[in-house]
């Protein structure tokens, strides 16, 4: 299987019209996200599609801060190609504490609470392809499949055998603080 580099992918793109690019963007993105471990098995069809069509692309070169512990969370990545480091900072001193590369993703705190500071500083320790998704776009994806996000709680309540929504009352409201926790319950459940 050949892969190409980040230069003959742009050259290949370039050469097509914004509406094929468009569509093949949105394709490219739904088959990376099926490739995400927790999103793969917990998310319904709907909801990956519409997060596909949110994410954006991000480029970062050896050395690169993607994002700086402490700062503002309000936004997650998926890593597509390269490789980044976890850094926690303890005192005056980094300790690296991970190492994160392909179908791999980091910052879903940003989508749990609001404000959200980021735990830990991430750096790129070779060029790396990333995907991120902003806390407003992933409400607004959560919202617009709603139905089969719920729908798909549902499945997984009698897959389990038990009532998922017993345990999180918040699925039966049904409100906009709703819809955004849906998400939450999708990282819980993807985390047992």
């Amino acid at each position: 299987r050949y892969t190409l580099t980040l230069t003959e992918e742009q050259r290949l793109l370039d050469g097509l019209t914004l509406e094929l690019r468009s569509k093949l963007t949105l394709e490219r993105n739904l088959h990376f996200l099926e490739q995400v471990n927790f999103l793969k098995d917990a998310a319904a069809p709907a909801l990956l599609r519409a997060i596909a069509a949110k994410l954006h692309i991000a480029h970062f070169s050896p050395g690169d801060v993607v994002v700086r512990q402490g700062s503002e969370a309000d936004a997650m990545f998926f890593l597509v190609r390269g490789a980044v480091e976890v850094l926690v900072s303890v005192g005056a001193r980094q300790r690296r504490v991970a190492l994160l590369s392909r179908n791999q993703f980091f910052g879903e705190g940003a989508m749990m609470a609001e404000p959200a500071k980021r735990n830990a500083t991430i750096r790129a320790i070779m060029i790396t392809e990333a995907r991120t998704l902003s806390r407003a776009d992933m409400f607004d994806a959560v919202r617009r499949s709603e139905r089969d996000v719920l729908a798909a709680l549902r499945t997984a309540d009698l897959l389990m055998g038990r009532k998922m929504s017993s345990r999180f009352p918040w699925l039966r409201r049904r409100g906009v603080e709703a819809l955004g926790r849906v998400f939450e319950y999708i990282l819980a459940f993807a985390r047992r």
